[in-house]
């Protein structure tokens, strides 16, 4: 089990065993929980549809690849030089470590056929609730890779409610500040993006607040915020 904690946020991370390989996942972003094994019950649940009885994670990994299934969004893509596309990334190590007083993990995967590593930090910002990730990807082959999407996090929230709406700017020019309020159903897609190269808010603002819950005010409310 690994953790970072603020005084009122955490996240809490668990490797499990899955689909022959070790994975990382997210199983509780958002409120603090001080008992962590409450936290790790409430992420699994008994799969009754299931003919094999298998416990199955209500969560998917941490960064999205196509092995059997651990993320179906996929947060990275490649396609390597003989032409496949199944990335299967396995946990080869995982380090807890503070840095300037910010709590850092890290995460190192290898691709279990290919000569392609990853390396992924979420970083907890002293004195904050602001939590950070980062990507990194080394290809220690001789052959090119093509990365075809390169996302810093790919995750199914756990748990962390059952009614959402979605907060966004109109990034409009003169109404950069205005924001939109809508209602997130079950199964809908949402894409906020900006194709403005390096200028990535210009116009075009892909920062995002997830309401959690009841509609949230101006001083109360759960609310995540996300800025690329």
């Amino acid at each position: 089990v690994y953790r970072l904690v603020s005084g009122k946020s955490m996240m809490l991370f668990e490797t499990a065993e899955a689909a022959g390989a070790p994975r990382l996942f997210l199983r509780q972003f958002g409120a603090r929980v001080e008992d962590a094994q409450s936290a790790l019950r409430l992420a699994w649940n008994r799969e009754s549809s299931s003919s094999l009885g298998m416990e199955a994670p209500l969560a998917y990994s941490v960064l999205g690849d196509s092995a059997g299934n651990l993320n179906r969004f996929g947060g990275l893509a490649v396609e390597f030089a003989d032409g496949c596309r199944t990335l299967d990334l396995a946990v080869t190590g995982v380090e807890n470590r503070s840095t300037g007083g910010n709590q850092e993990l890290v995460v190192s995967y290898a691709d279990r056929h290919y000569p392609l590593q990853v390396v992924q930090t979420f970083r907890l910002r002293k004195g904050s609730e602001v939590f950070e990730t980062s990507v990194t990807i080394r290809n220690t082959g001789r052959d090119a890779v093509r990365l075809r999407t390169m996302d810093s996090l790919a995750v199914f929230l756990p748990l962390v409610g059952d009614r959402f709406r979605l907060q966004s700017a109109a990034a409009q020019w003169a109404s950069e500040g205005q924001l939109g309020t809508s209602e997130i159903v079950r199964g809908q897609t949402v894409s906020i993006g900006s194709r403005s190269g390096v200028r990535d808010a210009w116009m075009n603002n892909p920062s995002f607040m997830l309401e959690i819950g009841a509609p949230a005010t101006e001083t109360d409310g759960e609310v995540i915020g996300v800025a690329p």
